[in-house]
């Protein structure tokens, strides 16, 4: 007889820290002296102000028509990563991370664990 053997983990996306990525998100126009925002007086003359925010978000499944923007990283087939290069083209099905135009709008970015 075979002894029993441990069931195998369930993935679970939004608890699974083994698998994210870095995203930066940068916010123009933030009100100055508010927390995070940086503001410089440059020519064309007035002041420009910027928020950088930096989050580590676990990587999610490629959803077909949802939005994306550049440098967001998605997962294909459950472990392999894909990173957005252009913004408008990476919501397009067309350009999906696993089809034959992907290399347009997705670069390889590894596996997942």
């Amino acid at each position: 007889s075979m002894a029993p053997t441990i069931s195998p983990t369930v993935y679970d996306n939004v608890s699974n820290t083994k698998c994210t990525y870095t995203k930066t998100v940068v916010t123009n126009n933030c009100t100055p002296g508010s927390a995070g925002c940086s503001c410089t007086t440059d020519s064309p003359p007035g002041t420009y102000c910027t928020k950088t925010d930096t989050t580590t978000p676990p990587v999610p499944n490629y959803i077909a028509g949802a939005t994306y923007a550049t440098n967001d990283v998605v997962r294909v087939n459950g472990v392999d990563r894909f990173k957005c290069k252009v913004t408008g083209w990476c919501s397009n099905v067309a350009y999906r991370p696993d089809g034959a135009l992907s290399a347009s709008a997705w670069a390889s970015d590894g596996t997942c664990p």
